[in-house]
């Protein structure tokens, strides 16, 4: 019986045998752009529900900005995805998480933003591509407006 294994089989088993450990995995830059629009659809959901629950009129303002930003990008990578592919991304929205603490859930959005602004950065240096640098830079503005957003409702201002 002959055994025919594919080029990336024989390469895996190569690299496993010599090195010990298992072949690194290729870059999958259409299950990271998947993952990049399902993000990006839960932060949009999730803002617009903290701006609604939000009593804060500049907060809340500020929210559902960040939440239109957010839906922007989906439409971006959705493009770029379509552009790349050929075929519309298959990535659904989840449901919508639904916090009750408010400052928790902005705290954890913060720290969210900014881990979102180095993928996107990493993805831009990985792929060349100007869109993720542009998401980045996003990200990395609405880690400050969350920042800002906490601040005032830590210390009461402006509403």
């Amino acid at each position: 019986m002959i055994n025919l294994k594919s080029e990336n089989e024989i390469f895996d088993s190569v690299w496993e045998r010599v090195s010990g450990s298992p072949a690194p995995k290729a870059y999958d830059e259409r299950g990271e752009t998947e993952a990049f629009i399902r993000d990006e659809l839960a932060d949009a959901a999730k803002y617009a529900y903290l701006a609604r629950m939000c009593g804060n009129t500049f907060a809340s303002r500020t929210l559902r900005r960040i939440s239109a930003d957010e839906a922007s990008h989906v439409r971006k990578l959705r493009t770029a995805y379509y552009l790349a592919y050929g075929e519309s991304p298959s990535v659904k929205p989840g449901p919508v998480e639904k916090p009750a603490n408010l400052l928790g859930t902005l705290r954890r959005a913060y720290w969210e933003e900014t881990e979102g602004e180095k993928r996107y950065r990493e993805a831009a240096k990985r792929t060349g591509k100007e869109l993720y640098s542009e998401l980045a830079s996003d990200e990395a503005a609405h880690a400050s407006e969350l920042s800002r957003i906490i601040s005032i409702l830590l210390g009461g201002q402006p509403s």
